[in-house]
């Protein structure tokens, strides 16, 4: 329930549904994203120093670029800049 507003948002704002192959990408990311970030989140809150979360944490956007640019094959340019580096 948390995600839905900003799914919905994100719809609001976007292109509209998926098409293709982009519907079972979403599953799977909806998917792990539900059925694995959370787990796994709560089990390394219990076992990692809170500064080394911090760091993981903070990497995360760094993360998604490059498994996005390794798995999804998107190219890397600019728009992936956030904030004020973007044009």
């Amino acid at each position: 329930m948390r995600a839905l507003p900003a799914g919905l948002i994100a719809l609001r704002i976007g292109r509209g549904l998926p098409q293709g192959s982009w519907w079972w990408k979403s599953y799977i990311l909806g998917s792990l994203n539900t059925g694995a970030v959370l787990p796994f989140l709560f089990i390394a809150t219990s076992y990692l120093p809170g500064q080394v979360a911090v760091t993981l944490g903070s990497v995360q956007p760094t993360i998604a670029v490059l498994l996005a640019v390794g798995v999804l094959k998107e190219r890397l340019s600019h728009r992936w800049i956030p904030g004020e580096y973007a044009e």
